[in-house]
């Protein structure tokens, strides 16, 4: 049994019940809010007008990706993303000043777009688990980013600078 559902009065139900009629592929169970007093339409949608290409639809290619390939594929670029996180950790050089340091925020800043990248094909394809860890990869490359900018910037109570004094 459905819960019964306040109903509009007057004009607004009929601008409503009209609305509810043109939606594509509605419910025919669900009673509309005038009730049986309004006929119904003769036709329930206007036809579709053609595109410009002359078809009703957009043409399907042949190579588009099935739900699981795309599944994989989110999968793939968090996992990517996320081994870029933790490899930042065995950075090769000082990254105290210089080129060093810049190629470092490079990487860092690769760090978060692997992360939103993945974070924006997780979400797209509804993979929650996925688009939770892409957000914990771009939560951590934020984490690497304010450790080398602030103390540059001195809010931190060590100083760093960014061009190396030689």
């Amino acid at each position: 049994m459905r819960p019964s559902i306040p109903t509009p009065r007057g004009d607004l139900a009929v601008e409503i019940d009209r609305l509810l009629r043109q939606l594509p592929g509605r419910d025919p169970s669900i009673a509309l809010a005038s009730g049986p007093s309004h006929p119904r339409p003769t036709q329930a949608r206007p036809a579709p007008r053609p595109s410009l290409s002359g078809s009703l639809r957009p043409p399907a290619h042949p190579l588009e990706p099935s739900l699981l390939a795309q599944q994989v594929a989110a999968w793939v670029r968090v996992g990517l993303a996320a081994c870029l996180g933790l490899a930042v950790l065995w950075w090769p050089y000082a990254a105290s000043c210089g080129w060093t340091l810049y190629a470092f925020m490079g990487v860092i800043g690769a760090v978060l777009i692997a992360g939103g990248w993945a974070s924006i094909c997780a979400w797209r394809v509804r993979i929650a688990s996925a688009h939770v860890l892409s957000l914990f990869v771009m939560y951590w490359g934020c984490v690497l980013a304010a450790e080398q900018v602030l103390p540059r910037i001195g809010y931190a109570a060590a100083n760093a600078a960014w061009v190396c004094t030689r």
